[in-house]
Parts: structure tokens; C-alpha cells; sequence
């Protein structure tokens, strides 16, 4: 139990770290094309995204959680190869299949319902784009399976952000707009590429040379619920967007998007602390240590929670002045919709461990319906709220979907292994999280924006940090982990 609690440990610092960086280049990324480009042409690149997002969900057929739990599922050699492998050749049949299905449906979608020629160009370089990164997705699933967290991290936290940044301050100081901004995306995906087989390549595994035993057969059995779940899971998120760019066009879709990477810095924690979430439970359930799948549930539910709630009362309590020093006063519309945001990643975060125990014991079409429950919740309140309430009620329509979508997850944890994250810690969290905000909530700063995010961050953390202490609201494995990272660190 402990050597799995310490590997979690691991990963998530090392994920953590890497991801905050990734937030920053992203955030970057963004605020160069919302200032420099104007909320039109950021809107413009946000539906471009949405779409590619969606017709890359088919070629990837679930196969990023299929390879994280397979690569540990088999235990030979050849097996694990087979894995990858079919995993790849599955991929790549379905990337080119969707690939020449939008770009052929691209200016049909650019003109019909968005009415803009300029997103068909976009479409299209995004839509050769999709074999490129489907297989990548594929081999850095593959390297997270086989615990190479460090390569993962840099290719997937380190080197993406920071080549789509780079390219688009460049592209944009010389003058080009949004198309050569998303020519940028592309030559990231084919530079990431290269390096995911290079590193795969120096794996003990000789993924090209060694034999395979071909497990194609059972990757599809394994993964094709967690297809629709994935199509289901990733329209809850992108269906906003589409909607709002339907119903009030492309400079309410830029408005609503700014919101969207500040509120991900909450699920950086969700994130990087389950990145071998998967991997550790997948052996828990294979040696049917029942007991240790519970503890690593209660324990890791408490991490994510400890950690996401400082970030969320900031984003709460500070969201006009954190709009206003980010973006400017143009955007300022989007404050309401980062609290209502920041609260949906967070319940989302909150139960990220109980929908990878479904994926690791195989009960995958759970998630599948689960999301698409959310998913038809999500559509039906937007066609209520989008039109009554603009962008906010397209907001309040994902945390309702996802707080929908964490319920069932979580009563059905119960009823198929009979455990919960929910002890007496994690109570006391609650309790001490819902007085660090009353406090703060009556406490006005008038000072400058930036001075009262600074001020209220510290704040947040003089109350909360010395409450949860006092309270023994952190078990000894959080103080083995803390104790093991200044140790690394000092």
C-alpha cells in the first residue's frame, strides 16, 4: 500500500510541475490571440478546436485509457507489444477514416451553420491533422502504461504548449492571422510525433523488432465503450462552445473561452494526481486487494480536494479582478462564467478516481452511459438556458451535466465494489474549505487587481493551511509524501 501510495506521489509531483508549466504556455498561447487577435478571431480558433476535438475522439476509440490498463493487464513481453501495436494500427484506420470525413465536411460546416469560410480553412488543416495526432495520443498512453512518466510529461506538458506558443508569438508578430496560427498546430503535432516513437523506440520493449502476440481482439472488446464514452464525454465539454457560437456567433464563444484555461488550474491537480491512478489500480483489481483499491480511493479523493479547493476559493472570490488583469476590460463579461466553471472542474476533479475504478475493472459501458446521460442533460439545458441567459447559462448547464455525471459515477462505485471515498478527513476538509470561504467571503481588499489577487491567495492559504493542521485533517501518508518530497527538494 505504501509503495503504491509513494508512486502516485511520484507521478503526480513530477505531472503537477510539468502541468502548471503547461497551464502557463497555454494561458500564454491564449492571451496572445484574445489581445492581439480580438475575440472574433478567438472564437474563430476555439469552434475550429471544438470540431477537431470531436472528430478526433472516433480515431483515439477510447484507446488512451485502453492502454494505460491493458499495458498492465498483460504481463508478458510480447503481449504488452501486441498492445501497442494494435493499438496504433486501430487508431490509424479510424484517424483516416475521420480525417477525410472533415475535410470534406469542413466548408458544409463552416457555411452552413457558422456561416464563416474562414473556419473551413481552418477545418481542413486541423482535419489532415487527425492521424498525426491520434497515434500520438496512442504512444504517449503507451509510455504513461509503462510508467515513463517523465517522457510523457515532457512530450505532453512541456513540449506541446511550448511549440504552439512559440509558433504563434512568432507567427503573430509578423503579421498572419488565425489560419497560420492553427498551420502552427499542425507542424506541433508532426514535431511531437517524431519524438513519441523515438522515446517509445527505447523502451525495453523493441516495440518493432521484438515478437508481438496480435491482442487487437480484445483492445476492441475492452475499448469500444469507452469510445462513445469518450465521444459522449468530450461533447459535454466542447457542446457549449458549439452552441453558443449557433446561437450568439463567434465573439461570445472567444468571451466564454477565456474562462475556461484560469478555471483548468483546477484540473491540473485532478490531472497530474491521477496520473498513475489507473496503472496502480489495475494491478489492486488483477490481485483482487479490495480493501487496498478503497484505501487509494479515500486517500487520493483527499488529495485532489486538499489541494483544488485554495485555487477554487481564489478563482471564486477574485474571478472579476483575475479577468480584468488577464484579458482587459473586453472580457470581463466572462467572470461569472470562470466561478460557475471553476465549481464544474472541480466536482469533475473530485471524482475523476471513481470513473477510472469502473475503467480498471472493466466496467466501461458504465461510463459510457453515464456520459451520455450528461451529455443529452447538457444539450437540453443549453437550448433552455443559451437562449435566456447568454453564456452563463451555458456555464450553469456543464456543472449541472457533470455534477449529474459524478453522482452516478459514485453510486455506482458503491453498489458494484461496496466502497466510497468519504471518511471522517475528507468531512472535515468540507467543514474547514466552507469556513476558509465564509471568512473571506465579507473580507473587501480595495487595492489594485493584481495586489487583491496576491493578497486574497495569502489569505486563502494563512486560514486554510493552519486549520487543516490543527483539525488532523491529513492522515500519515500525506505527511509521508510531504516529508519524502522536501527531502528531494531541500
Amino acid at each position: 500500500m505504501n509503495d503504491s501510495i509513494k508512486l502516485l506521489a511520484k507521478g503526480a509531483v513530477l505531472l503537477f510541475v510539468t502541468a502548471i508549466i503547461s497551464k502557463v504556455f497555454n494561458f500564454l498561447l491564449r492571451l496572445i490571440i484574445a489581445r492581439q487577435l480580438g475575440a472574433e478571431e478567438y472564437g474563430l480558433l476555439s469552434l475550429g478546436l471544438a470540431v477537431f476535438s470531436i472528430f478526433t475522439i472516433i480515431p483515439l476509440f477510447g484507446l488512451d485509457q485502453s492502454m494505460e490498463r491493458n499495458i498492465n493487464f498483460y504481463k508478458k513481453e510480447n503481449e504488452k507489444r501486441g498492445v501497442i501495436l494494435g493499438g496504433i494500427k486501430i487508431s490509424l484506420i479510424c484517424s483516416l477514416l475521420s480525417s477525410i470525413s472533415l475535410y470534406f465536411l469542413s466548408e458544409a460546416i463552416a457555411t452552413n451553420i457558422y456561416h464563416n469560410l474562414e473556419l473551413g480553412i481552418i477545418l481542413k488543416i486541423f482535419a489532415i491533422a487527425i492521424p498525426i495526432w491520434s497515434i500520438n495520443e496512442v504512444i504517449l498512453s503507451s509510455l504513461k502504461g509503462l510508467k515513463k512518466i517523465e517522457n510523457y510529461s515532457f512530450l505532453k506538458n512541456i513540449l506541446d504548449p511550448l511549440l504552439k506558443t512559440m509558433s504563434t508569438i512568432i507567427l503573430v508578430l509578423l503579421g498572419y492571422k488565425i489560419i497560420a496560427v492553427a498551420i502552427g498546430f499542425f507542424a506541433t503535432y508532426i514535431l511531437t510525433l517524431i519524438l513519441s516513437i523515438i522515446l517509445i523506440n527505447k523502451t525495453n520493449l523493441r516495440l518493432w523488432k521484438g515478437e508481438k502476440k496480435d491482442v487487437t481482439k480484445e483492445i476492441l472488446n475492452y475499448s469500444w465503450p469507452l469510445l462513445f464514452a469518450g465521444i459522449a464525454s468530450s461533447l459535454v465539454l466542447w457542446i457549449d462552445t458549439l452552441m453558443i457560437g449557433y446561437f450568439l456567433g463567434e465573439a461570445k464563444v472567444g468571451i466564454y473561452n477565456v474562462a475556461a484555461p484560469i478555471a483548468g488550474l483546477i484540473s491540473i491537480i485532478g490531472a497530474s494526481t491521477l496520473s498513475l491512478y489507473l496503472v496502480i489500480i489495475t494491478e489492486q483489481h488483477i490481485n483482487k486487494l479490495t480493501q487496498s483499491i478503497k484505501d487509494t480511493f479515500i486517500i487520493i479523493t483527499r488529495w485532489i480536494f486538499l489541494i483544488s479547493f485554495p485555487i477554487l476559493c481564489l478563482l471564486i472570490l477574485e474571478s472579476k479582478n483575475i479577468i480584468l488583469v488577464s484579458f482587459g476590460e473586453t472580457y470581463s463579461e466572462a467572470s461569472s462564467v470562470l466561478i460557475i466553471i471553476s465549481l464544474g472542474f472541480f466536482i469533475n476533479g473530485l471524482f475523476g478516481p471513481g470513473r477510472l475504478i469502473l475503467t480498471s475493472i472493466g466496467k466501461t459501458k458504465f461510463q459510457m452511459i453515464n456520459n451520455f446521460i450528461s451529455l443529452f442533460s447538457n444539450i437540453l439545458l443549453n437550448l433552455y438556458l443559451i437562449p435566456r441567459y447568454g453564456i452563463s447559462g451555458a456555464a450553469i448547464s456543464t456543472i449541472i451535466s457533470l455534477t449529474i455525471r459524478a453522482l452516478l459515477t459514485l453510486i455506482e462505485v458503491v453498489l458494484v465494489l461496496k466502497i466510497h471515498p468519504i471518511d471522517k478527513k475528507l468531512i472535515k476538509l468540507g467543514l474547514i474549505s466552507l469556513l476558509t470561504f465564509l471568512i473571506l467571503n465579507n473580507f473587501k481588499i480595495n487595492n489594485t487587481p493584481f495586489i487583491s489577487i496576491i493578497t486574497t491567495g495569502v489569505l486563502i492559504l494563512f486560514i486554510y493551511i493552519p486549520l487543516t493542521i490543527l483539525t488532523k485533517s491529513i492522515g500519515n501518508e500525506e505527511r509521508t509524501i510531504l516529508n519524502s518530497i522536501k527531502k528531494k527538494i531541500f
